[in-house]
């Protein structure tokens, strides 16, 4: 049984000119005025004032996550001795790549999956991990809205297994999906950048061939 003493919320606020009224100790509210405009990487600002050896869950304000959520992937990453990043969408990318956004397998967050299972990347809408296993300085990173493929090439660097949870259909589901603002949208219309980092991640599992078998 997990036992949680403190939770803290740390929603980043990318570039607004009002904030909500929301008043409560656990609810820190950081802006991009305060922090840069970090876009979708700022969901992971939140890991500067994370304690050693806390969980830290990356979420977006599009997901409707279970009441169960934090329980169940705390509950997977102990019972692997939190060595490993656990998300719920994820995808495999394909040997001979042309394509990121089509030469991949993608395991939706919406769909049934029966084996807990490795994965190339995960949606950092969806992933959980202990900060003794990573930490991350996200005003670092040299690309703004491609926070899944960096955060994919940091964690496979690093040598942290990215693993999907099993869960029925439907456990994670979306308010809205494709916004014609999205990532996914921009993606849709050019993924160059986005293909050149998917080669250099498979060229990593390529020449690391034991990180398949983790």
């Amino acid at each position: 049984m997990t036992v949680f003493i403190s939770l803290s919320l740390y929603l980043f606020f990318d570039r607004f000119d009002k904030l909500p009224s929301i008043r409560h100790p656990k609810i820190i509210y950081l802006t991009s005025q305060s922090f840069g405009d970090h876009r979708a990487n700022g969901k992971f600002l939140g890991m500067l004032f994370a304690g050693d050896g806390d969980y830290y869950f990356s979420l977006d304000d599009d997901i409707l996550y279970p009441r169960d959520y934090v329980e169940r992937m705390t509950d997977f990453l102990q019972r692997g001795n939190n060595a490993f990043i656990a998300g719920v969408h994820g995808a495999r990318l394909k040997t001979d790549i042309k394509h990121y956004l089509t030469d991949r397998d993608v395991a939706n967050r919406r769909m049934a999956i029966a084996t807990e299972s490795s994965v190339h990347i995960l949606g950092t809408c969806t992933t959980a991990f202990n900060t003794d296993t990573l930490r991350l300085d996200v005003r670092r990173w040299k690309h703004r809205n491609m926070v899944d493929l960096t955060f994919a090439l940091i964690c496979t660097e690093r040598g942290i297994p990215l693993k999907i949870i099993s869960r029925e259909e439907n456990w994670v589901g979306s308010q809205e999906e494709n916004q014609s603002d999205s990532i996914f949208s921009e993606l849709q219309k050019d993924d160059t950048v986005q293909t050149t980092m998917a080669k250099a991640l498979q060229q990593f599992h390529t020449n690391n061939p034991e990180r398949e078998q983790q």
